[in-house]
């Protein structure tokens, strides 16, 4: 085999590699969107946000019991707006779970007694110390 042929197997295996891994990542979004919005319809919940957390992981930060995805949620039910931390998934690999844990910042607040505005919507009470 001569240089030319290497490389053009080279190129071709990274592309092959760049298209698995975009393939796999998007996969991965739509399956723990998925999972949020199951999560949300069976506890009667309006998913209003949901921010993933790579490095702030709020309660689960040392918590390496279930590992999963971690979330920053904000929800509406009967009972008012809640915020809180979720987190998808179990041990390895947690992608295939559907496990679903969550910890609120605290009770449900009236949502007609409540005025927030859309900055401190999503505050965070682990950072914001």
């Amino acid at each position: 085999m001569d240089a030319f042929a290497a490389a053009v197997l080279i190129v071709f295996g990274f592309l092959a590699a760049a298209v698995v891994v975009i393939n796999v990542t998007s996969w991965q979004s739509r399956r723990l969107r998925g999972i949020l919005e199951a999560w949300a319809d069976r506890n009667g919940f309006e998913l209003l946000d949901a921010d993933r957390r790579y490095d702030s992981r709020g309660p689960f930060t040392w918590d390496l019991s279930g590992q999963g995805y971690v979330y920053r949620v904000k929800v509406r039910s009967k009972e008012g707006v809640r915020t809180g931390w979720l987190r998808c998934g179990g041990p390895f690999p947690a992608i295939l779970s559907d496990r679903v844990e969550v910890r609120w910042d605290e009770p449900p607040t009236a949502s007609k007694t409540t005025t927030t505005r859309p900055a401190d919507a999503m505050a965070d009470p682990w950072l914001d110390r």
